[in-house]
């Protein structure tokens, strides 16, 4: 860079004659722009005026609760299920279709107009005088080519807006074709919708009439299946059979209940009996008509004996006569208890008899229920057909009802409507006659101005003499006296183009020279390598500012120099130094973008630094990638862009071999430090810096993993 730097190389372009040049042509300047100006607007001038109009079209369901079918629910129907791009790029094609242009065109009479008609020729007047006519269909083609290009549909951007545009010569006729385009289609749309209405109407009734003889076969198997298997139904629409198990059912429950009463009261009677208790107030005893006479007359003989016992005593005749009476009644009314608990005995038997004979009448039943049930199913199945089909003529009908009633012409709303119409064009849009004067007086100024600078950069390109150094030394660049071209008396030189690329491979040559030649230097002032490194060598080399990029790679594995890395930069950080590390050989996958993803070209420079919790401190990690391209330059860039911004940059390479990540930092300006387990012979070390050598990097030193290992501790570093 000293080369270069001292090398006084005067600028080709002096500002002071460059703005002389321009001041001098300033009259010739502005007189070719002016021209030019004035010859594009007469140019313009002869060019028809064409006049644009727009209208819009909003493309939304109209259809509400009013409008609809009676069992239309869905509301938005098949533009809801559209989506929004598919179903404006298909309203766009129907706009642009002939179809919609010829009905345009057929109602303004556009085949009259001479803006839509075929140029003439005078092949058109000879073929007129002998009375050949175009044909109108011909005419309407011409039209609807013509038609084609003077109009542009655009969907508006995030809406269901088209916008039609229509250029033509006269205001009013854009005007009116765009109005006319939103309108045809708009109306074609309706009348399609109209025409599958009608198509749907025809189809319907079709079935309809299909399905009227379907129903009527299935409801008359129905019946039949019913008569030839004695499936009579009854109220509630339950079978015979059924109804009469249920009633048999019912009637042995009854009987069931009846019996185990009347036993259970005739057990009750005999019970208090044989206990000797009072039976009166059983209620089948009272009923007793018998029993209630006894016990009338049981009662007057007590009253009486009650009174004699008041003047006679016990054993008094009359009164041993009427408890006589009275046990006498007793015995009565308890021989009368007993017919009644036999005669509830009897009335338990007949009710278990009556039981019995329904139990039978139940099992017959029984038999024929199942051989109905078998037929059940089968009827069931021709009732579901039946009612299958009686169910979808319904609602073909209820359909076919509702498309009859929308077959007129005003019953559908298409799914669109024209919201803005188009009104005459104040200004003409094409040709737009200041923006190209405006662009025609740019290029022109411009174009001047670049043949000004292109004759002041070649006629005032230095010779060697006047450049400085000596002819050799500017040969070197490619600015040679055998380049100079003769031609016309005066001398011309190669592009000022070519001439810069050659100087800045001369420069690039001279840069790699300067930084070889240092790189001597600092190798030669190296001392031998003969012992290894220690953290204290290292950090007082660094801190000397000799190099400020450190490259550090392992001689036996990746994880010697780890530690050897971590230890100096704590060492940089206690002395207050910048430094990044930048992780190129571990292969450890970080979550942040990192060194591979640069490689791949995934992400920028400024992606892949991060900041550390040490202010001083920053890191460059793996990232997301495996593998690390080994084809990329972006590696090395951002190391050397890293080296103006920090004090130190160290970068682990991982562990030297064929499938290291060393090469990727090839002739950079860095300090190789090459970390062993323990010291390596003098051999070793020279075919090191062999190898090294051959990847243009000429400044190795060696160093151990542990610093207990080391030998000696070096008092000078390169």
């Amino acid at each position: 860079m000293s080369q270069i730097s001292g090398t006084d190389i005067k600028g080709t372009t002096d500002m002071a004659s460059l703005s002389a040049d321009l001041w001098a042509r300033k009259w010739r300047i502005l007189m070719v722009t002016l021209i030019l100006s004035i010859a594009t607007y007469a140019v313009l001038s002869f060019f028809p005026k064409l006049y644009e109009s727009s209208s819009s079209i909003l493309v939304e369901p109209r259809a509400n609760a009013f409008s609809r079918a009676a069992d239309d629910t869905t509301g938005n129907s098949t533009v809801a299920a559209v989506p929004d791009d598919v179903l404006m790029s298909s309203q766009m094609e129907l706009i642009k279709s002939a179809d919609t242009l010829l009905i345009v065109i057929r109602n303004l009479d556009l085949i009259n107009k001479p803006e839509f008609q075929a140029s003439k020729s005078p092949l058109d007047a000879i073929m007129s005088m002998f009375g050949k006519q175009t044909d109108v269909r011909d005419a309407e083609q011409i039209a609807l080519a013509k038609l084609f290009k003077q109009i542009t549909v655009l969907r508006q951007r995030d809406s269901r807006v088209i916008s039609i545009y229509v250029r033509s010569e006269d205001r009013q006729l854009a005007a009116d074709i765009a109005n006319a385009i939103a309108a045809a289609h708009i109306s074609r749309r309706a009348d399609q919708t109209i025409d599958d209405t009608a198509e749907a109407t025809q189809w319907l009734q079709t079935e309809i009439d299909k399905l009227r003889v379907r129903v009527s076969d299935a409801e008359s198997a129905v019946a039949k299946y019913r008569v030839d298997h004695d499936l009579f139904v009854g109220p509630n629409n339950t079978t015979l059979v059924d109804q009469q198990l249920s009633e048999i059912s019912k009637q042995i429950t009854d009987a069931q209940e009846r019996k185990n009463s009347a036993r259970s009261r005739a057990n009750l009677i005999r019970q208090m009996l044989q206990s000797g208790q009072s039976i009166t107030g059983i209620t089948d005893v009272q009923n007793s008509v018998v029993i209630q006479r006894l016990l009338e007359d049981k009662s007057g003989l007590q009253r009486d004996r009650a009174q004699l016992l008041s003047t006679l005593l016990p054993n008094h005749p009359d009164v041993q006569s009427l408890t006589a009476q009275i046990d006498e009644l007793d015995r009565q009314v308890n021989a009368e208890a007993k017919k009644v608990a036999d005669a509830l005995e009897a009335e338990a038997q007949i009710e278990e008899s009556l039981e019995t004979s329904l139990r039978d009448d139940l099992a017959r039943l029984k038999l024929s229920a199942s051989d109905a049930t078998t037929s059940n199913v089968e009827l069931q199945e021709l009732e579901r057909e039946a009612t299958a089909e009686r169910n979808l003529l319904e609602t073909y009908l209820l359909r076919y009802r509702d498309a009859v009633a929308r077959t007129d012409s005003s019953a559908a709303l298409p799914d669109l409507r024209q919201i803005t119409f188009a009104s005459p064009a104040m200004t003409p849009s094409y040709p737009q006659t200041m923006l190209i004067l405006l662009a025609v007086a740019i290029v022109a100024l411009m174009g001047q101005l670049g043949v000004v600078l292109l004759r002041h950069y070649a006629g005032s390109l230095p010779r060697d003499t006047e450049m400085g150094g000596s002819p050799g030394d500017w040969a070197a660049f490619g600015v040679r006296d055998d380049n100079l071209l003769v031609g016309g008396g005066q001398k011309s030189v190669p592009r000022p183009r070519d001439q810069i690329e050659t100087m800045r491979e001369r420069a690039s040559q001279l840069l790699r020279q300067n930084r070889g030649q240092q790189r001597g230097t600092r190798a030669e002032s190296a001392p031998a390598n003969a012992n290894a490194w220690t953290l204290a060598d290292l950090t007082r080399h660094l801190l000397r500012g000799r190099d400020r990029l450190v490259l550090v790679a392992g001689y036996d594995k990746s994880a010697d120099c780890l530690g050897l890395t971590d230890r100096l930069a704590a060492a940089l950080i206690e002395k207050n130094c910048t430094i990044t590390l930048v992780d190129a050989g571990t292969g450890t996958l970080t979550r942040t973008p990192g060194l591979s993803d640069l490689a791949a070209g995934d992400v920028d420079f400024g992606d892949v630094v991060t900041q550390t919790r040490y202010p001083n401190l920053n890191e460059v990690g793996w990232g997301r990638r495996r593998e690390l391209a080994r084809d990329s330059a972006k590696p090395a860039t951002l190391v050397e862009a890293l080296c103006d911004l920090n004090d130190v940059v160290i970068v682990l390479t991982g562990t030297a071999g064929e499938g290291a990540n060393l090469p990727l930092f090839a002739g950079c300006d860095a300090l190789l430090v090459v970390v062993s387990a323990k010291p390596l012979d003098a051999g070793l070390q020279r075919q090191i810096e062999t190898d090294a050598a051959r990847l243009d990097l000429d400044n190795v030193a060696f160093a151990i993993a542990r610093e207990g290992q080391d030998t000696s501790e070096r008092t000078d570093v390169a």
